[in-house]
């Protein structure tokens, strides 16, 4: 049994919250100044690109570097990540990796990163085999598995360090509760948003309807119905726009591949092994989140031996999205408590 989670008073901006216990790019720190025509590097669909209007996701995509990685069949899989200059230049601390979600991209830290740039933090968004604007390329599978193997890879070979903080939200959650099993050496603490830890599985089609399955992943209508369920303020943050951010990586020509080869895989399962993290965690929760809910959060204090969870009021399933200054305050305190 886990022991009792420690509660404390959290500042935040604008709202109070509570915490309890291809090749190399060059591209770096693209500025993109409003009317500009950023330039995106070729794993980001442009003609896609252009329609988006969000200053922040312009500035990320522009600023994806690909970076080679040799995974441990000998094979290089060219891997989109966007990294902070204290992460580029191996700066003093321990790197944060960031995890996004189910069907997403690393755009899905476009409010949080430039934050944590500012707060100097070495942070690194990835997007892992299979996912966002990495693709499956020559790869086989996305199953856990291979994403596993593609992360300890990337960590071993760029992370500079020989320890990380994970940070996964949603299904990010849940691989890095995977990978902190599997790989306990390289992992100092976890950071979980809303995570699917205790949600097995993904949807599973049979045969060709498989493929029909996928193809509604990509509709407008269902991106637009998510979006409405993942914020508390549908009016300020679930708007077209951020529809577009979101389905962006979509547009790859391998997608649906790697989607289908994730979801053929049964996905992530580690309800039965969560107690067996004793790495120090922080849960951080949106207290309307309509996606998982928030009681969910009480199960991971119960089964975490070293957990701290933070609540967030007036806050849905993206707590990196909806309220990313008061993420990066707990974000920091928690990592400077282990400093």
């Amino acid at each position: 049994m886990a022991s009792a989670a420690r509660h404390m008073w959290q500042p935040a901006e604008p709202r109070s919250s509570f915490c309890a216990t291809r090749r190399r790019s060059t591209r770096h720190r693209v500025s993109v100044s409003t009317g500009a025509s950023p330039r995106f590097p070729l794993c980001v669909p442009a003609q896609f690109a252009a329609e988006i209007t969000e200053q922040a996701a312009l500035t990320m995509a522009a600023s994806i570097e690909v970076l080679p990685v040799r995974l441990s069949d000998g094979a290089t899989l060219d891997t989109a990540v966007v990294r902070t200059t204290a992460a580029r230049e191996h700066a003093t601390g321990t790197p944060l990796v960031l995890l996004h979600g189910f069907d997403s991209s690393l755009l899905e830290f476009r409010r949080l990163l430039p934050l944590l740039e500012n707060a100097g933090v070495p942070a690194i968004a990835v997007d892992l085999v299979g996912c966002g604007f990495t693709g499956l390329q020559h790869a086989q599978s996305a199953a856990p598995d291979d994403r596993r193997d593609h992360l300890r890879a990337f960590l071993e070979q760029y992370a500079g360090s020989t320890q990380v903080d994970l940070l996964g939200a949603s299904l990010g959650g849940t691989c890095a509760i995977d990978f902190a099993l599997a790989h306990p050496r390289l992992v100092r603490q976890i950071i979980l948003v809303d995570a699917q830890g205790f949600v097995e599985g993904t949807p599973q089609l049979p045969g060709p309807l498989a493929d029909v399955g996928i193809g509604v992943l990509r509709a407008i209508w269902l991106r637009s119905m998510a979006n409405v369920m993942a914020y508390s303020d549908t009016k300020k943050f679930a708007t077209d726009d951020a529809m577009r951010v979101g389905r962006l990586h979509t547009h790859l020509s391998d997608w649906s591949r790697s989607t289908r080869s994730f979801m053929d895989s049964g996905g992530f399962r580690v309800a039965n092994r969560v107690r067996e993290v004793h790495k120090r965690t922080l849960v951080v929760w949106g207290v309307d989140d309509e996606i998982i809910s928030a009681s969910v959060a009480s199960r991971f204090a119960e089964e975490l031996p070293n957990c701290e969870i933070c609540y967030f009021p007036e806050c849905g399933h993206v707590a990196h999205l909806e309220r990313p200054h008061a993420l990066r305050d707990a974000i920091l305190r928690f990592r400077a408590e282990n400093s």
